[in-house]
């Protein structure tokens, strides 16, 4: 079965996703490590992961206000454009969708959700034109989930091999698709 059958269940929308998840996509700073400025003082560099429909104009605003009120200033590396989802089509959508609803572990649906609460972002490459979508197969729970890429992050053992067990199959899917 492959996405656009009949049997197809429709794309859940972000508000049919539980308000405990939904505390999880949001616009995020995430701060790197300090160091020393180049005159002196000290210097960090920030990554700001924005979802669709924050302007990242208003959202530099609103960092450089903050460091103008505490004597700080802002040098930009990389800004792009507003954050866009990737097309819900292709090859690799469908092989996902297929595979996702053909879970023996749990029929997963697939959908344009976006996890911002850990910065792992393909919004450099979307912004050179490059369709680019994620793809977690672990299921974790919510209060695994809110340690994703901070200190003592982890998933329950049956978790993590369901997930290896969920990538191995896509990976054979995509690979043998016509």
């Amino acid at each position: 079965m492959m996405a656009g059958d009949e049997a197809r269940t429709p794309m859940p929308s972000p508000s049919d996703t539980p308000e405990v998840y939904r505390t999880l996509v949001r616009d995020a700073i995430y701060p790197g490590l300090v160091g020393p400025g180049p005159k002196g003082g000290f210097t960090i560099r920030v990554v700001r992961t924005l979802l669709p429909g924050s302007p990242p104009r208003a959202a530099r605003d609103e960092l450089v206000r903050w460091a103008v009120e505490h004597g700080l200033t802002v040098r930009d590396h990389v800004v792009t454009e507003e954050a866009v989802a990737s097309a819900a089509e292709g090859r690799a959508w469908e092989t996902l969708d297929t595979v996702l609803r053909l879970d023996p572990f749990e029929r997963a649906p697939v959908g344009t959700y976006v996890l911002n609460g850990a910065y792992t972002t393909s919004s450099v490459l979307r912004a050179r034109g490059m369709r680019a979508f994620g793809f977690s197969p672990f299921n974790v729970n919510f209060h695994d989930a809110s340690k994703i890429h901070h200190p003592n992050e982890r998933i329950s053992v049956p978790h993590y091999l369901e997930g290896v067990e969920r990538m191995r199959r896509f990976v054979v899917e995509y690979a043998l698709a016509p």
